[in-house]
């Protein structure tokens, strides 16, 4: 059985929706789900900020960079995390929704 972290990476290496400046920042795969018509979104926490809170938030634009870090954008403010750096099951989420996807692409 796969871990987590291999299916996002196999899961990410299917897609290049590169936007402007996408490679300049590092970026080697991109995935956007507003790009495609069967979306696939998550919810993670992202890491505690300044006020030591960290609220539930729907991913967007998720990117993995040419150093191996998963980006995720967070979907209301446009803040982008490290996927490593979120709390709680966030990389486990996003594992399960990926192979929710899978099985649905193929009823």
């Amino acid at each position: 059985m796969e871990d987590d972290r291999t299916i996002i990476l196999n899961f990410l290496n299917q897609y290049e929706d590169f936007a402007s400046g996408d490679r300049e920042s590092g970026y080697v795969k991109v995935y956007r789900p507003g790009w495609h018509a069967s979306p696939v979104q998550f919810w993670f926490n992202p890491p505690f900020g300044e006020s030591r809170k960290s609220s539930p938030t729907p991913s967007n634009t998720v990117a993995l960079t040419n150093d191996g870090k998963i980006i995720v954008e967070d979907i209301r403010t446009g803040t982008l995390y490290n996927l490593d750096e979120c709390l709680g099951h966030s990389i486990e989420n996003f594992a399960i929704v990926i192979e929710d996807y899978n099985s649905e692409e193929f009823l």
